[in-house]
C-alpha cells in the first residue's frame, strides 16, 4: 500500500472525533429502535473524501483494517445475509451509504458481508430500504414463504413476502423493497431447483434400495424434509432461502407423484 501522506493523516485526526460520535449515534439508534430516523451529519466535500479513503486505504488495504474486517466477515462465514447464497462473503455493504453517511465509512457496526450481487443490486442508497442484520432482531421471526408451482414439477418455486407474518407494516415495507432490489424472486428460485435436484439424488437412491409404495415413499420424503427444513432453519435462520424451500416441498410432499419423479 502506498505510504499515506502527512497532511492526509493530519486531516485524520481533526476527523476521528466526528467519527467517533457517528458511531455511538448509529449504535444509540440501533439499541432504541430509530435506526432509520438517523440522519446524516453535515459534512464538507473535501471530509467526505478524506473519510472514504480512510475506508478505502487504511480499512480495506491496512493490516488493522483487514483484521476487522475478516472479524466482521466471521459473523456470516458461510453465506450471504441478505440472500443466503452460500459460500464465504465476497464484499460488504454499507447500510447507510458512505454517499450520504461519510462519517460512517469505516465503522464497522455499518459493514456488512454479503455477495456481490445484493450489494450491487441494492438500487435505493437509503438506510430505509435494506433490512439491518446486526440491529432488526425481528428479521428472525419467519417472513418469507416458498410456493409449488406445478406438483408435476416442484423444484420450481416462487418466493414471497408471507402476508401472515407477524411483522409491523413498516417492516413488511422495508422487506418487499428488499426482495425487489436484490431480485430475490428472480434468484432464489435458481438456487432452489439446484438443491431439489440433489435431494431428488438421494431420494432416488433410497427407492431404488427399498422399493416404498407410493404412500410410505411420499411419508419417508415428507419427513426427510421437514428434518432438513429444520437443520437449515438452525444453521442459517428461519427465512433462509433452502430451509424456506424445504419447508414448501414437506408440506407438498403428500401431493407429489414422487415414485414418478424418481423413475
Amino acid at each position: 500500500m502506498p505510504r499515506t501522506e502527512p497532511s492526509f493523516r493530519r486531516r485524520l485526526n481533526w476527523l476521528i472525533p466526528g467519527m467517533r460520535a457517528e458511531a455511538r449515534a448509529l449504535e444509540r439508534a440501533g439499541d432504541s429502535g430509530t435506526l432509520r430516523f438517523l440522519l446524516p451529519s453535515p459534512f464538507s466535500p473535501e471530509e467526505k473524501a478524506d473519510l472514504v479513503k480512510f475506508y478505502e486505504d487504511r480499512l480495506k488495504q491496512g493490516a488493522e483494517g483487514r483484521r476487522i474486517l475478516a472479524s466482521i466477515t466471521a459473523l456470516s462465514p458461510d453465506s450471504c445475509p441478505f440472500c443466503g447464497t452460500a459460500g464465504e462473503p465476497e464484499t460488504f455493504e454499507h447500510m447507510f451509504p458512505k454517499a450520504q453517511y461519510p462519517w460512517l465509512s469505516a465503522e464497522p457496526l455499518n459493514l456488512a458481508p454479503c455477495c456481490w450481487p445484493c450489494n450491487v443490486g441494492r438500487k435505493s442508497l437509503t438506510p430505509q430500504t435494506s433490512p439491518n442484520p446486526y440491529f432488526d432482531v425481528w428479521l428472525r421471526k419467519r417472513w418469507l414463504i416458498a410456493k409449488v408451482v406445478d406438483v408435476s414439477s416442484p423444484g420450481v418455486v416462487e418466493y414471497e413476502l408471507d402476508a401472515a407474518a407477524d411483522l409491523e407494516p413498516h417492516q413488511i415495507a422495508l422487506l418487499s423493497k428488499h426482495i425487489s432490489d436484490r431480485r430475490l424472486k428472480r434468484r432464489l428460485p435458481v438456487q432452489a431447483a439446484t438443491a431439489f435436484a440433489d435431494h431428488l439424488g438421494s431420494f432416488r437412491t433410497v427407492q431404488t434400495q427399498f422399493s416404498l409404495s407410493s404412500t410410505r415413499l411420499a411419508t419417508y420424503i415428507g419427513s426427510s424434509l421437514s428434518t432438513s427444513a429444520d437443520d437449515r432453519a438452525r444453521r442459517f435462520g428461519e427465512n433462509h432461502w433452502e430451509a424456506v424451500a424445504l419447508r414448501c416441498w414437506a408440506s407438498a410432499a403428500s401431493g407429489i407423484d414422487w415414485v414418478k419423479l424418481l423413475t
